[in-house]
């Protein structure tokens, strides 16, 4: 009788363990508020999750970033073999369009990576980052892309150290806080 009632605990934790779970994994992908978007980019979304081109909108207009195009397409293995690390996202521009290559992932680690790629077209779009044949220009330096490791980039940098406020700031548009 004793075991019996062991074992019926036992179980009944390890369900309540695996519902606390599940509803942790469920809230951290809820959905965004309704908001107006502005049309003052263009974003096209060829990719899942379809709320990308919301997280990047919200975050241009927050930056007062406009007039930009932008084409969200995913993440090749071909891409991430390129670089050191574990790349999350890409960011090219070509031609007066930026191209935006990303895995899928979750509302809230989508708002993170996103709003470090938006500092990037901020960057791109002031002039103080430019990049043409394998050089990278940052605020009037010029150096080939891969002579620095990652971490150490100033542009990177900048962009990590703005990426927080700017994914504060989104969060704060997009996510219910109940």
């Amino acid at each position: 009788m004793k075991n019996k009632v062991i074992k019926i605990l036992i179980a009944t934790i390890f369900l309540i363990v695996i519902i606390f779970l599940l509803l942790r994994i469920k809230g951290t992908n809820k959905q965004f508020r309704n908001v107006v978007l502005s049309e003052k980019n263009l974003i096209s979304n060829f990719v899942n999750p379809s709320y990308y081109d919301t997280i990047l909108m919200v975050g241009l207009d927050l930056m007062k970033i406009e007039n930009q195009s932008v084409v969200i397409r995913k993440l090749s293995e071909s891409t991430k073999g390129q670089f050191d690390g574990e790349l999350q996202a890409h960011l090219k521009y070509h031609e007066g369009v930026f191209y935006l290559f990303m895995n899928e992932h979750d509302r809230r680690e989508s708002i993170k990576i996103l709003a470090h790629e938006i500092i990037h077209i901020q960057q791109y779009s002031s002039g103080d980052l430019k990049y043409e044949k394998g050089l990278i220009t940052w605020m009037g330096n010029t150096t080939e892309l891969n002579s620095q490791p990652y971490e150490m980039r100033p542009w990177e940098n900048n962009a990590f150290d703005r990426a927080r406020a700017l994914s504060n700031n989104i969060e704060s548009v997009l996510v219910e806080n109940n």
